[in-house]
């Protein structure tokens, strides 16, 4: 089905969706999971999702190839940091397809599961 309506939301603030709890609930349901290791596209402390032990924020560039989503350059949310949990990673609209790449990359590499949320601009109630 064509999308027949624009979005409203300006194109600068479409990076900055936060992960709605019911996506976090159903995921963890669906998963059996409590607990997810890093939030890998955090803007910052207060938008990682309650669940992740540990996130990267926006002022590391997590697609840099310096850059290891499984130990570097994580900022631990909780005192007991675990690595062995599945990642987190819900995307800025405009590098969805640069994070994809790289989550299989990451998880490929270190053999971590990653849970990645695709964003669509949901423009339309259906």
């Amino acid at each position: 089905m064509a999308i027949t309506h624009k979005s409203q939301t300006e194109k600068q603030s479409k990076d900055y969706w936060r992960t709605g709890p019911e996506l976090v609930n159903d995921a963890q349901k669906l998963l059996k999971i409590r607990w997810v290791s890093i939030d890998v596209c955090a803007k910052d402390r207060n938008t990682s999702i309650w669940l992740s032990t540990a996130y990267i924020d926006e002022n590391i560039d997590a697609l840099s190839p310096t850059v290891n989503w499984y130990e570097h350059h994580i900022v631990k949310n909780k005192f007991l940091y675990r690595r062995d949990l599945p990642m987190f990673c819900n995307p800025p609209f405009s590098k969805k397809c640069q994070f994809f790449s790289e989550a299989i990359e990451q998880s490929q590499c270190y053999h971590q599961c990653i849970l990645m949320v695709l964003p669509y601009p949901p423009s339309t109630k259906q």
